[in-house]
């Protein structure tokens, strides 16, 4: 199994909030749209919070005002992904929206 590698945290301070709204959710099959992937820590967080989920993923990977540097993201995304088999990612490498 290959360890997940991130380069920043912009989940952790999250996840307790989402246990209160999504732990009584647990036991359902739910499909989740997660729009803006980055490193891919919060899909791994919702997939592990809800284990019969599936997850789609969209992100252009191509960064913004908030992440300028997105050097080997897309990379580290799909390593860290590989793990979870409920999860597909959706990206199309154009222009962030300005």
């Amino acid at each position: 199994m290959v360890n997940p590698v991130f380069t920043s945290d912009m989940t952790s301070n999250k996840v307790e909030t989402w246990r209160h709204i999504f732990g009584s959710m647990a036991h359902r099959q739910l499909s989740i749209l997660e729009v803006g992937s980055y490193e891919g820590r919060s899909a791994i967080v919702l997939l592990e919070m809800l284990p019969h989920a599936h997850l789609t993923c969209v992100d252009t990977f191509a960064g913004g005002p908030d992440l300028p540097d997105l050097d080997g993201v897309e990379e580290r995304f799909d390593s860290n992904l590989v793990r979870c088999p409920r999860s597909i990612c959706l990206s199309n490498n154009v222009a962030p929206m300005t």
